[in-house]
């Protein structure tokens, strides 16, 4: 079932032909793309986001974020199919926890990392050229 309207995703970066590396934003767009769904990008902000984060979407005149959330949603609409469906119940469960943990703990370090990288003025001073 495609929806009405084409989708609008929103992933916090004006430019709709440059890659966002958010995981998040990645993870709705790749599963847009392997279900052949059109969609649109928009920048958006976390400030028109109905729950504060980006990516979300707009989809029939509905606004949904979080990237699991929206997943499930469009599952649910059949607008894309669940990739886990032929899967053991356990199995599934295992995936869904491996998931939640991997996004949960990689991003915040991948957040460290940046941060600590290209944000701290002093880290040249600590760790030579080889820190960079």
């Amino acid at each position: 079932m495609s929806p009405s309207e084409p989708i609008t995703l929103y992933r916090g970066w004006q430019d709709s032909t440059k890659h966002v590396w958010s995981p998040f934003v990645v993870k709705v767009e790749a599963r847009l793309r392997f279900a052949g769904v059109p969609y649109t990008t928009h920048a958006g902000s976390r400030q028109a986001s109905p729950r504060g984060k980006i990516p979300y979407i707009e989809s029939d005149g509905e606004g949904f974020g979080d990237s699991t959330l929206i997943v499930a949603r469009l599952v649910e609409r059949g607008v894309i199919p669940e990739i886990n469906a032929k899967l053991p119940p356990e199995t599934q469960t295992l995936d869904l926890a491996l998931r939640a943990m991997l996004e949960d703990k990689l991003y915040f370090y991948h957040v460290s990392l940046h941060t600590a990288y290209f944000e701290d003025p002093d880290l040249d001073d600590r760790c030579g050229s080889a820190g960079r």
